[in-house]
Parts: C-alpha cells; sequence; structure tokens
C-alpha cells in the first residue's frame, strides 16, 4: 500500500510502499551491526558466558548447537507424549483388566518424569545464569531482538513446565492440584522457541486481534438477537428434553450453529417451521460471519510471512558481501526507507515550506549585509569613485526589494500557522454548560469518567443480568414454590375436562374432592384451609408422605385405581395428580404440569439471587432514566434522535419495571424477576428486548460501520449465490423428500411395512384415529414427513452444520446427501470469498481514513507559540526594516547619486560626501537591526519544520499499523 498524504486523499503511484519503509528498519540495522565482509558482526559482547549463550539459544550458529536443539526438542516432545500415554487405561489406573496391559505402571512414568526433570532444570538454571538481565534491558539482548529473561514468555513456560515434579516431590500426588501437572504439557512450546514461524504468527495474531474485535461484535449481535428469537419461537415445556431453557443455553445452540459444528445435543423442534425458518437465517448469518477472522488472519499472517521473508533475503545478500556497513551504505538503506517514501509527502511540503523561503530570506539579509557593507567601505574611502558607489547602490536595491518580498511572503505564509499560546483564565462555566461538557466529552473531568464509565457498566451488566434471570440454575424450583403453583393455576383453569372426579387430583383438595384449589393464600391459610394449595396433603404441601406429587415413576391415574372414599387419602402416593401428555388433545400438551421445570423436585439451583434482582432492576432502571434526560438535555435535534428505532426498543424494554412496581405498590403484588423456562407472555419479551442494548453499544464504537459498509458493498454480489442455493436446495429437497418419505400411513387402520407392524406406533400413542403418518422401509417413522423436513435436512448438510437429527435411510438419498455436501463444500467459498475480502479492505480503508483525518485535523491547527514568539514574529512580520531601506535608497541616496551625476563636477563636495556616508551608516545600521530579527524568528520556523516531520512520522507510523 501506498504511502497517503495527509492533506487530500489522493496520492502518488510512484511513492515508496510501507512495506518498504518497514523492512528498511530491518535493512538498516543490518548494516549499523557490521553483516558486510570483514565488519565485526556485534558492538557488545558478553564475554565468556557469550560462546554458551549463542550455543543455547542459536541453533544456526554451529553444528553442534543445532544437535543439542534438537536434542531439547525431542526430549520436550517426548515428555508431552508419555503425559499423553498417562490418560490411557493402562496399568497405572490399577484397573483389573486394562485396555492396554503393555503400557507403563506409575513407577515407570514417574522415572520418565525424573528423567525430563533432570535434563531440563539444569538448562533452564544454566539460561538463568548466563542471560545478560532478567528485566531490564540490554543492549546484547536488544541487538539480537531478545528480550530479558523474565519477560521473555517462554521462560515462564520453562518454569511453569518443571515445578508440576518438585510440588508432587515435596507435597505428594495426592494433594497436588491436576491442573499443575497439566503444565508439563508447555514443553511443548520448545519445539517452537527457535521457528521463525512462531514470532511470524505471534505478529499476524497481534495485528489480527483490533479487526477480530470487530468482527466479534457482530458475532455477539447475532447471538444475542436469534437467542432472543429461539428462546421465543421455540420454547422449551418439557424439562427432560433438551431444548431452548434459557438464554444462555439457546445462545449455546446460535453460536454451535454459526461455527458450523453442530453437536445436536439441541436442535429446533420438529415441527415447528418458525423454529427451522430462524435457525436457517442463523446458519446463513454464520457464513457471513465466519468469513471475516478468516479472511483477517490469513491476510494478517500472508502479510508477516512476506515481510519476513523479505526480511531475511535482504539479510543474506548483507551477509554474502552484497552491501559493506559504510556510512553511505546506511544512508542508503535510510532513504530508500524514508526519504523517497516523504519526498512528496504533502505535510512536509507544507511545513517545510516556510523553511526553504526563511532559508531564502536569510541568505538574501546576508547578501544584502555584505553589500551595505561595500558600500560603508565605498562612501568613506579616500579614492570615492561615483560609477561604483552606483553599482554597489542598484545591487543593494535589487536585493533589498527581494529580501522585502521574500519578508512578505513568508510573513503571509506563515500568519495563518501560529497562534499564541492563550494567558486568559477562563471563566468558570455556568451549571448548563458544565452538564452539557460532562455529558458530552466523557474525558473532560474525572466527574464525567466516571459517570460514564458507570453508565457503561450498567448498560452491559444489565444485559447480563438479563440472561442470569433466565438460567434455571440460578431459580429455585420445586412443587411448594410459587412458581410451581403459578403453573397448577394455568394447568386448572385453562386445561380441558378438569373436573370433579376426574383424572386431575391435584386440582382439587384431598380432603374435599369436590372442592377446587385456592391459589395465591398465606402461609397461616396453607395450615388450616384444605382447599388452600399446599395444605398437607394437597399437591404442593410441603408434607414428605402422604400428599399428592409429581415424583416417582409407577404412578397411574386416578381413574384406573377406581378408589373411592376414604381409600383415596390413604394411597396419595400412587396417584398421578395430573394428566399426562397422551391423555391431553394437543394444545393442552403445552400446559402439562409434571414436565414443567418449575415442579422440579430434584432441581438443583447453583445460586439465588432473590432480591438481589430487585436492587439490581432499581439501579439499571434509574440509571437509565438519568441517561435518557441526559441524552434529551444535550440533544439538539430532537426529530433525528427519535428516529432512531433503538430509543423507542430500550425506552420498552424498561416498562416491565414499572408495571411490576406498579402492582407491588397498587396491588400488594410481589414482582418475581426470574423468567422460567417457555415463559411466552408480552412482558418477557419486552425484558427480553433489554439485549438489543448491544446494537447501541455497537453505535457508539465508529469502527464497527465497517461491518454493515462490507455487508452493503456485498449484498449485490451476493444475491447471485444465494439464488443458487435457493435454487439446488429446492430441487435438492424435492428429490431428498420423494426418496425418504416412505409408505403413507394412518393411525389405527392396519399398515404392515416389511415385518413391522405400525398400525398403532409407540411415538404416536395418544392420537386421534385416522392421523396420518409416513413410515420408512425400516419400519421406523420417516423424519421426512414434508417438503420443509426435507428442505430443512437439506440446508443444514450444504451449509456442513449437520446437527445428526436427521439421516438418509435409502441408498439413493445418501447419493443425494452426498451431492448436497460437495455442492456444500464449493458454494461457501462464494460468500466467505466475497464477505471476508471486502471486510479486509474496509477494514483498511477505514484504518487508513482514521489516519489521515487525524494528522489532518492536526494540521489543520495552528501551531501554539508563546505571547512573546508571537510578537517577536509580527514585528518581523511589518516588515519596517526592508521598508525603511528601500525608502533610503530609493528617497535619498539614489536622487543625491543622480544630482551628483548631473553636476558633471569632478570633484565632490565635502556635504555630499557626508549625506553619502550618513546614508550609508543608516543603511548598514537598519540591516543589522534586520539581521538580528531574521536570527530571532529562526526559533518558529524551526518549530513549524519540526512539527512537519512530527505529524509526517505520526501518519507514516499510523499507515504502518495498517499494512504491518
Amino acid at each position: 500500500m501506498p504511502v497517503y498524504a495527509a492533506i487530500s486523499p489522493t496520492f502518488s503511484t510512484q511513492e515508496e510502499s510501507l512495506d518498504e519503509l518497514v523492512n528498511s528498519t530491518f535493512y538498516a540495522e543490518s548494516m549499523i551491526k557490521g553483516t558486510g565482509t570483514g565488519a565485526k558482526k556485534h558492538a557488545t559482547t558478553l564475554g565468556r558466558f557469550e560462546k554458551i549463550f549463542v550455543f543455547m539459544v542459536d541453533p544456526n550458529s554451529s553444528r553442534g548447537a543445532s544437535l543439542y536443539s534438537f536434542f531439547i526438542a525431542c526430549a520436550a516432545f517426548t515428555s508431552c507424549f508419555i503425559l499423553f500415554l498417562q490418560t490411557l487405561d493402562g496399568p497405572n489406573h490399577q484397573s483389573s483388566e486394562p485396555e492396554y496391559p503393555k503400557l507403563p505402571n506409575e513407577s515407570g512414568y514417574y522415572d520418565a518424569d525424573l528423567v525430563f526433570t533432570i535434563i531440563f532444570t539444569p538448562e533452564l538454571l544454566i539460561r538463568l545464569i548466563i542471560w545478560p538481565s532478567l528485566w531490564h534491558e540490554h543492549e546484547y539482548l536488544t541487538e539480537r531482538r531478545l528480550k530479558p529473561f523474565l519477560r521473555d514468555f517462554f521462560n515462564w513456560f520453562d518454569v511453569a513446565a518443571i515445578v508440576p515434579f518438585y510440588t508432587d516431590l515435596i507435597f505428594g500426588k495426592e494433594k497436588s492440584f491436576v491442573i499443575m501437572r497439566l503444565c508439563r504439557l508447555l514443553r511443548i512450546f520448545k519445539l517452537a522457541r527457535n521457528h521463525s514461524g512462531t514470532y511470524i504468527l505471534l505478529r499476524a495474531i497481534r495485528a489480527s486481534v483490533a479487526p477480530i474485535s470487530v468482527a466479534l461484535i457482530f458475532f455477539t449481535e447475532i447471538v444475542l438477537f436469534f437467542s432472543v428469537v429461539m428462546y421465543m419461537v421455540d420454547p422449551s415445556y418439557d424439562r427432560n428434553k433438551p431444548g431452548f431453557s434459557d438464554l444462555l443455553t439457546t445462545g449455546y445452540f446460535v453460536v454451535v450453529t454459526v461455527a458450523t459444528i453442530g453437536y445436536g445435543d439441541i436442535t429446533p423442534t420438529k415441527g415447528n417451521v418458525a423454529s427451522r425458518c430462524f435457525a436457517v437465517m442463523i446458519i446463513m448469518s454464520g457464513t457471513l460471519f465466519l468469513s471475516m477472522p478468516l479472511a483477517i488472519i490469513g491476510t494478517e499472517f500472508d502479510r508477516a510471512w512476506k515481510q519476513h521473508a523479505e526480511s531475511v533475503k535482504k539479510f543474506q545478500q548483507l551477509q554474502a558481501g552484497t552491501h559493506v556497513a559504510t556510512p553511505v551504505n546506511i544512508d542508503l538503506a535510510a532513504a530508500t526507507g524514508d526519504n523517497r517514501a516523504h519526498q512528496k509527502h504533502e505535510i512536509l511540503v507544507k511545513y517545510n515550506a516556510p523553511n526553504k523561503l526563511y532559508l531564502r530570506l536569510a541568505a538574501l539579509t546576508g547578501e544584502a549585509s555584505l553589500i551595505t557593507q561595500a558600500l560603508v567601505t565605498e562612501a568613506t574611502s579616500q579614492d570615492f569613485n561615483l560609477r561604483h558607489l552606483r553599482d554597489i547602490t542598484g545591487d543593494l536595491k535589487q536585493t533589498t526589494e527581494l529580501c522585502f518580498l521574500k519578508c512578505e511572503e513568508l510573513a503571509v505564509m506563515v500568519r495563518d500557522m501560529i497562534v499564541a499560546e492563550s494567558q486568559e483564565v477562563a471563566a468558570p462555566p455556568t451549571w448548563r454548560e458544565w452538564a452539557r461538557t460532562t455529558i458530552l466529552d466523557p474525558e473532560s473531568s474525572f466527574m464525567a469518567r466516571a459517570i460514564s464509565r458507570w453508565v457503561k457498566f450498567c448498560l452491559i451488566f444489565s444485559m447480563i443480568i438479563v440472561v442470569f434471570q433466565t438460567m434455571p440454575d440460578l431459580q429455585t424450583y420445586g412443587e411448594q414454590t410459587y412458581l410451581c403453583e403459578r403453573k397448577v393455576q394455568r394447568y386448572c383453569e385453562n386445561v380441558v375436562d378438569v373436573a370433579v372426579g376426574g383424572n386431575d387430583p391435584g386440582c382439587f383438595s384431598v380432603d374435599n374432592s369436590s372442592a377446587r384449589l385456592r391459589f395465591g393464600c398465606s402461609d397461616t391459610e396453607k395450615l388450616v384451609d384444605s382447599t388452600c394449595y399446599g395444605y398437607p396433603g394437597n399437591f404442593g404441601s410441603s408434607t414428605v408422605d402422604d400428599r399428592l406429587s409429581c415424583d416417582g415413576s409407577d404412578k397411574v391415574l386416578l381413574s384406573v385405581m377406581n378408589l373411592k372414599g376414604s381409600s383415596y387419602r390413604d394411597q396419595l402416593d400412587l396417584v398421578i395428580p395430573f394428566r399426562q401428555d397422551n391423555n391431553l388433545i394437543k394444545q393442552d400438551r403445552r400446559l402439562s404440569v409434571c414436565k414443567k421445570w418449575e415442579c422440579d423436585n430434584l432441581h438443583v439451583t447453583f445460586f439465588e439471587f432473590g432480591n438481589g434482582y430487585v436492587a439490581m432492576e432499581y439501579i439499571f432502571t434509574l440509571t437509565y432514566m438519568f441517561e435518557f434526560a441526559a441524552a434529551l438535555f444535550v440533544c439538539e435535534n430532537y426529530r433525528t434522535y427519535f428516529k432512531n428505532p433503538l430509543v423507542f426498543i430500550e425506552m420498552a424494554s424498561f416498562i416491565p419495571f414499572f408495571v411490576f412496581e406498579g402492582r407491588r405498590f397498587f396491588s400488594g403484588v410481589t414482582p418475581i424477576y426470574v423468567i422460567p423456562p417457555a415463559s411466552q407472555d408480552f412482558l418477557t419479551f419486552l425484558r427480553l428486548l433489554r439485549l438489543s442494548r448491544i446494537f447501541k453499544i455497537q453505535q457508539s464504537i465508529p469502527v464497527t460501520k465497517v461491518l454493515w459498509e462490507s455487508i452493503s458493498k456485498t449484498s449485490a454480489r451476493l444475491t447471485i449465490p444465494y439464488f443458487m442455493l435457493m435454487v439446488v436446495t429446492t430441487i435438492l429437497s424435492f428429490i431428498m423428500f420423494e426418496l425418504e418419505k416412505g409408505q403413507e400411513c394412518f393411525y389405527g387402520q392396519e399398515c404392515i411395512i416389511g415385518e413391522h407392524n405400525m398400525t398403532y406406533p409407540a411415538e404416536l400413542e395418544g392420537s386421534l384415529p385416522g392421523k396420518r403418518f409416513l413410515v420408512n422401509f425400516k419400519g421406523e417413522i420417516s423424519s421426512f414427513d414434508d417438503f420443509f423436513s426435507a428442505f430443512w435436512f437439506v440446508i443444514v448438510t450444504l451449509a456442513t452444520v449437520g446437527y445428526g437429527d436427521m439421516e438418509p435411510v435409502t441408498s439413493s438419498g445418501k447419493l443425494v446427501a452426498v451431492v448436497a455436501m460437495i455442492f456444500g463444500a464449493c458454494y461457501t467459498a462464494m460468500p466467505l470469498t466475497l464477505v471476508g475480502s471486502q471486510f479486509n479492505k474496509s477494514y483498511l480503508e477505514y484504518k487508513r481514513r482514521e489516519a489521515l483525518l487525524r494528522t489532518k485535523q492536526e494540521v489543520g491547527k495552528p501551531y501554539v507559540v508563546k505571547p512573546g514568539e508571537l510578537e517577536r514574529w509580527e514585528t518581523f512580520a511589518r516588515n519596517e526594516s526592508f521598508n525603511q531601506m528601500l525608502q533610503l535608497l530609493r528617497g535619498r541616496l539614489e536622487p543625491l547619486l543622480d544630482s551628483i551625476e548631473k553636476s558633471e563636477v569632478n570633484i565632490i563636495d565635502d556635504d555630499n560626501k557626508a549625506e553619502i556616508s550618513n546614508i550609508s551608516a543608516e543603511l548598514k545600521r537598519v540591516i543589522f537591526v534586520e539581521r538580528l530579527q531574521v536570527m530571532r524568528v529562526s526559533v518558529i520556523v524551526n518549530y513549524l519544520r519540526k512539527e512537519g516531520i512530527r505529524l509526517a512520522e505520526q501518519q507514516v507510523t499510523a499507515l504502518q499499523s495498517v499494512v504491518s
């Protein structure tokens, strides 16, 4: 990439590339170190330890060093391999029948670890002793681009690898930490210590951190958005089946899908079209996201490797004697990397222009001073020559006129480039000005920084708390809890056929089977009122025995037991309190009680926030109200502000807080801020909207514009591959459906498939007679029961996700699946290449524009000088001295010489001589004063020159970080 100027976005294609600028540093260093023929290689030495140091750290220094490095690498690899063997089922695990009986026992592994510790401990101690410096920089290390011992992370890996042996030896293996033993794996880094590729990879990773962080913002938005969507459209009603029970589990599914891994432990529910449609959208979003880090890391690693290869090639040329370490060559190398690259740099052109003009003015002033001295000498000499005097006067006049013009030009040029340092004491701002500055500029004061950080903390932490509120591990469940009571109440009030004497005794009192349960009773009422939920014997009771409960696997319906009167009260532990799914109609199955998370008595709570949620909700809401009021206070255009949909979404996400707290104060209802699984009410949806604040964070980070810029620029080009994807997927889906759908059957009607009787399949128990289903040739209910199921299978196969929830059973279906796999491998290359390359280009272009804009802003600001220096410059800029000289020359000296010449006398009288001498002396005095002024203002011109160099270096460094 060429070096760009900061004044305008245009650039010259003939300028040197930044890669050459970077590599020139290596060339210059190599020449300075003397890698040429007959030159000493290093300026500093270590004396007697140097040979040992080079032997241990540089495998290329000698054949012995190479063999030593190879031995250490083999020992490190072998020690890691033995650690792998210890995990196998061998004699060391004291098994009666080990899978690998020929492996060493515990003592054998101990002996091996002892041998490797004996090898690596002296090696580490020797390096510690001979290392030039433990922490501070050392010239010898700097020349070899090495770090002090304690600042080299490879040395810390070596320490961590040998510590476990000594901890086991001192404290015993039973008391040591397993994680410390795993530190022995760090020896594997010895294989990479002396390999240049390791440092190239680290350099590429460091260069990739910033752009990857931008891509991770996009990834976080995908995860949070689709987590909310999947949680709402595909709720988990049954705790015994894996599903989207909370936002963390749903986010895990989204991450697995975006990464195209697809473990298959959690999948969209079969038959839920909306859930599978959104899962397809997640898959498509995953192809867009994966292209970004792949392109970033690949590009940075390729660039780092090319720079390394070029540096090595140049270094080899220097070692071969192509270049000699002379000052001329050093200057040439520096010019290759810096001077020629900056030859047309507009910043230097602008800031060097006053310097060039000043040097020209100084030269002319010096010349005018010499001419004036000659004029004085001629005017005071005994041999007065009028013709010679006129020639000197003409030269002085011409030089003075040039000085006058150059001074005027320099004054105009510098006038807008400098400004005096302000000496005024700013008046204390009003509270409105202070508040506005504090809100708009977070770095203006300590208070502003504290407020800004607190608002950001609450913004991020409020999203985390919403995720926590949906996690079952952080909620208390059980039949005695209010959450379960709420589910039972909903079941008893909404399920069809809940009647006295029916199969739902959990909805009625045990003592009075005709009385429905009363919900919302106080703890006191639950002890005395037999119709209360939680009364001893009723469902939800805290008694250990003699109560209705969902616990137990051998319970039956009340109608099956055929019990009446008191016998029912005596056998509560044998009765199912509520009907199961196969006894409920389809729309009532989601209300089934016993499979709900909230009624699980065996649920283990990891941590319960309790009233902590209430306190945090108050903090988050008050902070949001303050933030919203502050935004309105500083807003200059309310119409533009409220055009942002995130304003209303964020506002809606806090409505449930006011609803819950309003119920507390006006109705006495204690709010519950946890969100149990399968919560689909409107207030829950509004609360989950709080996760949309991630888009607010994204809007506050300017660099994230690169994401949408990349997507917008590639959207038109992505139309073709996505259209092709839909066409191919549709065709393959129809083919797959026809091949895999199997034979049509109806529930309750005789259906024999091969040797399998599918008249009453167990999977459809409880279905209405005549329900249609498809059976494959294996006698199993077909997964491909409609076109959309086949479409789901094909798109998952094309995207290489492969959840494993569906698989073809026919040979022809497997062949079509292979075709889909091959097409998917070819298809994914298109969006990956398009979006990835465009994102990389857009990011580099953004960083380039940012570097140019930052420098351009500084270029546009006048340079601040001291008031005395500015006053001195203004005195110089008035150009009074050169103007006075011109007046003396034009108004007095030239007319006097003209009058003498017209008189045609051979002898000049004393009065004229005295007048000429006085004028010459006055000119000498004036030019002397002007020379002093020119010398004094050189400080300001030098300031501007140095400022230009600083800005140019700043821009080059910024652009260099973009491409290096």
